[in-house]
């Protein structure tokens, strides 16, 4: 968010009216998990409606950029995002399917029995129990069947796809950048192995990088075009991070730290009009994401005590080192992605591209090690533990 572009003016006291607009989404979804009931009815249903707001505008921002892209003759970028979704919906039809996505989906189908959908409840191992709707939602519309399931696992990620497509394509376009960055961006992603192939296992283990796509994408949407329906789509979305597959965690804690930054940094410019819009922003994604912690318990199993994590950390560092730089079976970035994603990690670690950056990059570092030394349910061995790091890329 080091770059911004300048939104037309607009009255003040909109933005101040979306500001108190989003607390009382924030405050709604306390009470929610506070008192359950009519509280909880609500949150769901406010949750749901903003929901199919948000497909319906994500969609009208892709076809955006699409358009753009085919009115300036950039068809190397619409070709990019056409392979590239090839790449991935190939195999959405094959005959398989994991025996974890079928425990979600019921899950799901049980909690939508529910006068609240189950919205504050948890559901396959103690997840929040809302992410568990997406990817039922091919199976609700069209009926239970093997391509139904594994769709509910493919069409957050596509969407997301095609979110980060749109996203780079409207930055490169404002800032005159090379027309060919948002075709660089996407054909990136099946560069790295745990991407593709935790894809083909078709269950929850792809969604927290199906949202992470889709904040990044809806980021560089709304800091270029700065607008009520932008950020209503990006707390909605961002909301999603703190409250799904462990993961995202991360993730949401760092898009929460890179607002705080947008917000002192919108203070400091006297801007505040856009510094109580994104603070708003914000409120609601630490709303939504903090009180999950009400129920979820999928936290437990993953955090070990201090003596034990330290010996974990001993134990794999060698291992994720070798991962992550020889690889020898599988590797973590990928033969095409390695040295430059390396190059980004150590140059943004040592500050030479700003504030915003760094918090990134070492965030990212964090994860791709948390990810091996925390235990997790099944205390998988590092080469595999590594999948949780995916969010990452």
């Amino acid at each position: 968010m080091s770059e911004r572009i300048k939104s037309p003016a607009s009255k003040s006291w909109v933005w101040y009216l979306f500001f108190v607009a989003m607390s009382i989404w924030a405050l709604v979804e306390v009470l929610a998990y506070q008192f359950g009931g009519v509280s909880s009815y609500l949150a769901s249903r406010l949750w749901v409606g903003i929901g199919i707001f948000y497909v319906g505008i994500s969609l009208w921002a892709v076809a955006c950029a699409v358009y753009s892209d085919f009115r300036s003759g950039n068809f190397v970028n619409i070709l990019a995002l056409t392979a590239v979704i090839a790449i991935f919906c190939l195999d959405v039809n094959l005959p398989y399917v994991d025996h974890e996505s079928t425990q979600q989906a019921t899950d799901a189908r049980n909690n939508l029995a529910e006068m609240d959908l189950g919205y504050t409840r948890t559901a396959f191992l103690g997840y929040p129990s809302r992410q568990y709707l997406w990817s039922y939602l091919p199976t609700y519309i069209f009926g239970p069947s093997f391509v139904a399931l594994r769709w509910g696992y493919a069409w957050p990620f596509l969407l997301g796809l095609m979110l980060f497509y749109a996203g780079v394509q409207r930055v490169s376009t404002k800032i005159s950048a090379n027309n060919t960055l948002p075709a660089l961006a996407l054909l990136s992603i099946p560069c790295f192995p745990y991407v593709y192939e935790f894809f083909l296992h078709f269950e929850q283990v792809i969604l927290p990088i199906s949202f992470v796509l889709q904040v990044v994408g809806w980021g560089l949407l709304a800091v270029t075009t700065f607008s009520l329906p932008n950020l209503v789509a990006m707390a909605w979305i961002g909301s999603m991070l703190g409250t799904s597959y462990t993961p995202s965690l991360s993730c949401w804690a760092i898009l929460i730290a890179l607002l705080t930054l947008e917000v002192v940094r919108l203070v400091r410019l006297k801007q505040p009009r856009h510094a109580a819009a994104w603070l708003a922003t914000a409120l609601v994604i630490v709303s939504l994401g903090a009180c999950s912690f009400y129920t979820r318990t999928d936290l437990s199993s993953s955090l070990d005590s201090g003596n034990l994590t330290l010996t974990r950390a001993q134990h794999n560092l060698s291992q994720i080192l070798d991962l992550l730089l020889f690889p020898k079976e599988k590797s973590f970035f990928g033969t095409a992605m390695i040295l430059p994603a390396l190059l980004y990690l150590l140059s943004s670690i040592l500050f030479r591209h700003g504030l915003f950056h760094f918090v990134l990059s070492l965030g990212s570092v964090g994860i791709i090690l948390m990810s091996v030394i925390l235990r997790g349910y099944a205390d998988p061995p590092p080469f595999l533990a590594l999948h949780r790091a995916m969010v990452a890329i």
